[in-house]
């Protein structure tokens, strides 16, 4: 890995809260941090300055340009590395886009951030087809006046804003619906027609208001709004994504469980709003960086983009005079990540041996053979790679067991098992024992 986004390079008085809240997490974090690190190794810093707003006062937006970043190199775009703005020049298939990354972000002395579930049905809708709107576009807006598509690297070529939520504590947990409604001025609501059936209704909106602030709708109709080519949205570009992310590919080094909650799009015919989905993350492995993205492309665009060149988004469009989505597969509307796992104190360890991701444990031993109902909560390995220690913990008898191997000419194999410990701490301090003896 490169450079550890998590060794401070400023002074602590200085670190954003978020940072300082993942900097000091227990191990339940450690894929978090690791996954990270593993695209931060990769990444493009054109501004050089990444680092030190992560750990400031931009943690938010950077750690969305990272969420995107990834993005874009699992869906096989390559970079151009000359340009310090836009955030991104991408090309694929022929085609390049300019990128540029924002986010929406408190209110100046504003501090309501209302508990979702406790809002009124009135209060609910006020929130997405005006608060949210308006949120949005004054992100949007500050964007356009940069006039990105008068430099010259970005001259007659598509150009996307990517959007983000962060405004408030409850702005993740709401979809794109209020954003396209916002970007297409058109609203789409549930009725119920003569007949008692459930049909979806469309209204042209002209405006969005809150208290005495006003804007126009249809962002896509603003003047110099045909130089954006389309809007990237998610809700999805944050720490519990590199999460995920982080476990699904084994970079934890410690028992941890996570199980995943949310709303989907909802296939059945006739359905008209989400299904809820829950999944434990050890039974799916498939997620990707895209999951869960929005493109939706603007119909006035001077430089329109090819429909599906962002792989796993949906796609949203203007068809006919109707609002159209394409969604393909699982796509999450909003989500919530839980984690679980054990917190306890660890002495330091030997020079001769460090902790083992999951996946490099994986990989050195394929199928490993674990005795029935144990689960493996901690993985060790001496640094010639000669020796490995797992501790594991009995279900049923509730005590710990350690699991010794030795590399022969081929395998590796079991050389030590001891189990009916009380306490995890002890049954480390043997395995380490047992590991050092085997180096001798």
């Amino acid at each position: 890995m490169g450079q550890n986004l998590f060794n401070p390079i400023i002074p602590e008085k200085k670190w954003g809260s978020s940072f300082k809240k993942l900097l000091s997490a227990t191990n339940t974090d450690e894929p978090t941090r690791n996954m990270m690190n593993e695209i931060y190794s990769s990444f493009i810093d054109n501004d050089g300055n990444f680092v030190e707003q992560f750990q400031s006062t931009g943690f938010d937006a950077r750690t969305f340009e990272l969420y995107l970043f990834a993005y874009f190199l699992e869906s096989g775009f390559e970079f151009e590395e000359s340009f310090d703005r836009p955030d991104y020049i991408v090309k694929k298939n022929g085609v390049r886009i300019a990128i540029e990354a924002t986010t929406t972000n408190p209110t100046a002395g504003v501090t309501r951030n209302p508990d979702k579930d406790l809002l009124t049905d009135e209060e609910l809708k006020q929130v997405i087809n005006h608060e949210l709107p308006i949120k949005f576009g004054s992100s949007l807006f500050s964007k356009l006046k940069k006039n990105y598509w008068e430099l010259e690297h970005c001259k007659e070529m598509p150009l996307v804003v990517a959007i983000e939520a962060f405004h408030d504590s409850e702005s993740l947990s709401y979809s794109s619906s209020s954003l396209i409604q916002y970007l297409y001025g058109e609203e789409e609501r549930l009725v119920v027609d003569e007949n008692g059936n459930e049909v979806i209704q469309k209204k042209k909106i002209d405006k969005h208001f809150v208290g005495d602030k006003k804007i126009p709708s249809g962002f896509f109709q603003q003047p110099n709004a045909e130089n954006i080519s389309a809007i990237l949205f998610s809700n999805s570009g944050t720490t519990a994504k590199f999460k995920r992310m982080g476990y699904q590919n084994g970079l934890y080094s410690k028992f941890i469980k996570i199980i995943r909650n949310g709303f989907e799009y909802d296939y059945k015919p006739g359905a008209t709003s989400p299904k809820s989905f829950t999944y434990d993350l050890d039974e799916r492995d498939d997620e990707t960086w895209g999951e869960g993205l929005v493109i939706c492309l603007n119909p006035y665009a001077k430089y329109p983009l090819p429909h599906d060149i962002f792989p796993d988004a949906a796609q949203c469009y203007m068809f006919d005079g109707n609002i159209v989505s394409d969604i393909f597969g699982f796509h999450p509307y909003n989500s919530t990540t839980h984690t679980v796992g054990r917190d306890y104190e660890c002495e330091p360890l030997p020079k001769e041996i460090r902790t083992l991701f999951k996946s490099e444990l994986d990989e050195l031993l394929y199928n490993l053979p674990t005795p029935p109902h144990t689960e493996e909560y901690e993985w060790y390995i001496s640094l010639d790679k000669r020796v490995i220690g797992l501790v594991l913990f009995d279900e049923l008898d509730k005590n710990w067991n350690y699991i010794c191997l030795e590399k022969g000419e081929e395998n590796y194999h079991a050389t030590s098992i001891e189990i009916n410990f009380e306490e995890i701490g002890e049954v480390r301090d043997r395995l380490i024992d047992k590991m050092l003896s085997c180096l001798k």
